[in-house]
């Protein structure tokens, strides 16, 4: 069964630059990963300072072993250096999806 989840970080302005630049780093090296369908992240239109993320697995087995990758610590280690105001995600379990229209 796929899996998509859906967060969003709110930055603190001073590390904003910085944690873009991480996250391009971070979705760049997860996309070529197995199962990875989508994984995305993007600046809030309206509230810069909010980068969402959007993935897509094409099961549990993938997402699990997404977080053992040696990319995801060096990431989760940089969070540490950083001030994030607020931070979030869901997994969703998808059974099946279509178009939209």
């Amino acid at each position: 069964m796929s899996l998509v989840i859906l967060g969003s970080m709110e930055v603190d302005s001073e590390d904003l630059e910085t944690v873009v630049a991480a996250v391009r780093e971070l979705a760049t090296a997860t996309q070529s990963e197995r199962g990875c369908r989508h994984y995305a992240f993007a600046q809030d239109v309206l509230s810069p300072q909010i980068i969402r993320v959007s993935e897509w697995w094409e099961d549990e087995e993938s997402l699990l072993e997404h977080f053992q990758q040696k990319h995801i610590a060096d990431f989760m280690e940089f969070m540490k250096t950083v001030k994030i105001i607020a931070n979030e995600a869901t997994k969703y379990q998808v059974s099946s999806f279509g178009d939209v229209m």
